[in-house]
């Protein structure tokens, strides 16, 4: 169940997002520790333009610039923009090979065929990794992060149980509903600590008992 007060919340001095970092490192004695956090992230944060890119450029900002100066690095795919950045605010990116989605030609779907994901992951060795869902991204960040032991974050952003009732015929849409909400919970059920963007979408995770569900707040102060 939801606890609004977890006893591993310790670090009063840093705020919002930055207790993350915290929460998954039992090392970590005082904040003046650096950590390596890599960020996998679906769309690209650096050109594309939503609410969810505009909350990992958030965390990206706040972990770099206002939490100790850790060593962050971007994974992600982007295909689209003519000439994409190699960083972002200092922050590396690095890119999967990617294909323009259907219907949504400026969002960038990732293809990882050449397991670009596994590679930075294995020579980096982050000490956290954060991923956003859904994507294609996300079930070999979980398995990346299982076999090198490494804590996951899942930070939940397009609520696909809504698009799919509305947009899938009737009668069929409840079906795929379904399918779609079991394959949610257990891709969830891996993470370490799952953040979802609103109260509503957080009642129905925990309704349907996916553990380690956090709110995430609007902005970072």
């Amino acid at each position: 169940m939801h606890s609004p007060d977890p006893p591993l919340r310790i670090v009063a001095a840093v705020k919002s997002l930055t207790y993350l970092v915290f929460f998954f490192t039992t090392a970590v004695a005082d904040a003046s520790s650096r950590m390596k956090i890599c960020v996998i992230a679906e769309p690209c944060p650096a050109t594309y333009i939503s609410g969810l890119t505009a909350r990992i450029q958030i965390l990206l900002k706040h972990l770099v610039e206002e939490s100790n100066n850790n060593d962050v690095e971007i994974i992600t795919a982007e295909v689209v923009h003519p000439n994409p950045p190699s960083e972002w605010h200092g922050v590396p990116i690095h890119y999967t090979a990617g294909i323009p989605l259907p219907n949504y030609p400026l969002f960038t779907l990732a293809v990882d065929y050449s397991a670009k994901l596994w590679r930075v992951i294995w020579k980096m060795r982050p000490d956290l990794i954060h991923c956003t869902s859904p994507g294609v991204l996300v079930l070999p960040a979980i398995l990346c992060a299982r076999v090198l032991q490494i804590p996951i974050v899942l930070s939940y952003h397009t609520h696909l149980p809504v698009y799919v009732r509305s947009y899938f015929p009737l009668g069929i849409n409840r079906i795929a509903e379904f399918v779609v909400w079991r394959m949610i919970c257990v891709i969830h059920s891996f993470s370490d600590l799952t953040l979802v963007t609103s109260s509503q979408i957080l009642e129905q995770f925990e309704r349907r008992r996916i553990p380690r569900c956090e709110l995430w707040q609007k902005g970072v102060d």
